[in-house]
């Protein structure tokens, strides 16, 4: 179930409804989305005609004639929500009646009143009710759920048009009643071409989950590369806080704090974030092949390796692909300092297939456990609901938002580094030089950098 934090943004409602004609429950969602923005319906739609495996069962919904906001008109500039190819001041509006025309004498005096979106209210129905991701019984459903979320994002996208979900995290990936994954919540979801044509490329996703290219600003379309790398993120972040391993120092809260909350609050009001991520895939003792980080299950101990090294080659390959010459030394450089690009046909994350081959093959083996610990919560009093998946940030905001996807000011608090448990105050030096430290969260952001 959702229910709204704020009045303004989406105002996302979501609950389970009861039908009296069928004697049957259905789930039902009930949100104002972005104007730019495809109705999700739609989507859902799509997804169904092309026989699209482990989504939400579509029933019925669209977008609510007449019921659209307009208070953009009464401001200078209707900002959309960073995914337009229209002019600003487009009327399009998907359906929707057409709404007044823009009134040429504002009221906005405060140049922050002009970052208002159209809105369109939304509403529709699905023949699905699911479990939360964090409800797993153990290592290999949790990874076969995850592997079922995989394979709707790929036949989504070999399917549909080159369809990306760019909302891949915890609270979008669900268990149905069979125990198996369901890839939910396809409100962000473009098509590649239309990505493409962007005229503004902004940040779309949970930021726990974002890639650290896209939370470093090393591109600025979403690829299916960035959703791939959230899957590995989704992954991880369970294995840390539920599966057995024999990461002991630091803590665990306090890793899952560093890497998937990680942001910087820049001068002119936007965040940044993803060193923390990079660091995890660059440098071979922090979690990596060389870090000592074991979980106890071993095939989903195999499948991490292979994930840690495929998204580390491909983070290195754009890194050194972005890397500007030296305008001074650049011409007594030697090779070796600069070494050759990988090709990209020749990275294991170039498309879905290997990934997919992976998850597979570690699924059929025989090596899973048969006694295997429960899954136990190393964060007890952290809903998984509000810390892993609530900080959302999308186009056209300052920082990690929430419900929406889009740009509005309510904003939710990360319990994770908001619980209660003793933290450490000094600075810890990871590999990279990136330097953070243990704190409360602020504004939704639970670490900043160190003044030095």
């Amino acid at each position: 179930m959702t229910t709204p934090h704020s009045v303004t943004g989406r105002f996302t409602r979501a609950y389970p409804v009861y039908e009296i004609a069928t004697d049957k429950c259905y789930f039902l969602k009930d949100l104002w989305r972005a104007h730019d923005l495809d109705p999700e319906a739609d989507i859902l739609r799509e997804l169904a005609e092309q026989k699209v495996e482990h989504v939400p069962k579509f029933e019925c919904g669209n977008d609510i004639l007449a019921h659209a906001t307009e208070s953009d008109l009464y401001v200078p500039i209707e900002v959309s929500s960073g995914d337009s190819d229209d002019d600003a001041s487009s009327t399009e509006n998907n359906g929707v009646d057409a709404l007044p025309a823009r009134r040429e004498h504002s009221w906005a005096v405060n140049k922050d009143l002009g970052r208002v979106i159209r809105r369109i209210h939304h509403r529709f129905v699905v023949d699905f009710i699911g479990r939360p991701l964090h409800t797993f019984k153990n290592s290999k459903q949790l990874m076969q759920v995850v592997y079922d979320a995989f394979i709707a994002h790929q036949q989504a996208y070999q399917r549909c048009n080159l369809l990306i979900h760019r909302d891949v995290s915890a609270k979008n990936i669900l268990i149905d009643e069979n125990g198996r994954g369901v890839l939910n919540d396809w409100d962000l979801a473009k098509h590649e071409g239309e990505l493409k044509r962007r005229r503004r490329h902004e940040k779309t996703g949970t930021w726990q989950f974002m890639s650290c290219l896209i939370l470093q600003r090393h591109h600025s379309i979403h690829t299916i590369q960035d959703d791939m790398e959230s899957f590995i993120y989704v992954m991880l972040y369970h294995a840390l806080r539920y599966l057995e391993h024999n990461l002991r120092d630091p803590p665990t809260p306090e890793v899952l704090g560093d890497i998937f909350d990680y942001a910087i609050l820049k001068p002119d009001g936007t965040f940044y974030g993803g060193r923390n991520k990079e660091t995890l895939f660059v440098s071979p003792t922090y979690l990596g092949s060389q870090g000592g980080f074991a979980i106890s299950s071993v095939p989903f101990q195999s499948w991490w390796r292979w994930a840690h090294k495929a998204a580390s080659r491909w983070i290195l390959h754009h890194i050194a692909k972005n890397e500007p010459v030296d305008e001074v030394l650049g011409h007594i450089i030697k090779e070796e300092d600069h070494p050759p690009i990988t090709s990209v046909e020749k990275l294991q994350f170039r498309d879905h297939t290997e990934m997919s081959q992976v998850f597979a093959t570690c699924l059929a083996s025989q090596l899973w456990p048969a006694n295997e610990r429960p899954p136990v919560d190393a964060v007890p009093d952290a809903d998984i609901e509000s810390s892993s998946v609530n900080l959302k940030r999308s186009s056209g905001s300052a920082g990690p938002l929430d419900d929406g996807g889009s740009a509005d000011g309510s904003r939710k608090r990360s319990q994770l580094s908001d619980r209660s448990w003793k933290v450490r105050s000094e600075p810890v030096q990871f590999p990279s030089q990136t330097m953070i430290t243990r704190g409360r969260v602020n504004k939704g952001i639970s670490h900043k950098p160190v003044k030095r």
